[in-house]
């Protein structure tokens, strides 16, 4: 069957066996993209149906190149906050960040002079 495809084209069997194999690597990396976008929680502008539409449509490769390139570059362990989503959530973000940096208000109106002198 190589043989005959190579005929066809006019080219040697040993460019059909390389187009063959190149075609079956951009199809198993657009199968580990597809996959890979399936398991992640967040993608780049927060949209999945768009790096399916570029994975599939940009089918030489570049899609798949793409998406590893930009579409997994969202750190997957930010939690999503959002305004609108509970108006108090981001107070209490906002509140703890200011707590970590500076202490609690407790911790800041004890009298120092009361503490351990050794």
């Amino acid at each position: 069957m190589i043989e005959t495809i190579a005929a066809e084209l006019g080219v040697p069997e040993l460019a059909v066996w390389a187009l063959l194999g190149f075609a079956l690597i951009v199809l198993a990396a657009q199968v580990w993209a597809l996959v890979d976008l399936w398991r992640r929680t967040r993608v780049l502008w927060d949209r999945k149906w768009i790096w399916v539409l570029i994975i599939l449509l940009l089918s030489n490769g570049i899609g798949v190149i793409l998406y590893a390139a930009l579409g997994r570059d969202v750190p997957q362990d930010v939690e999503d906050v959002r305004p609108e989503a509970d108006p108090g959530a981001r107070r209490d973000v906002s509140r703890a960040a200011v707590d970590t940096l500076y202490g609690t208000p407790e911790a800041q109106t004890s009298d120092p002079s009361e503490g351990d002198s050794t």
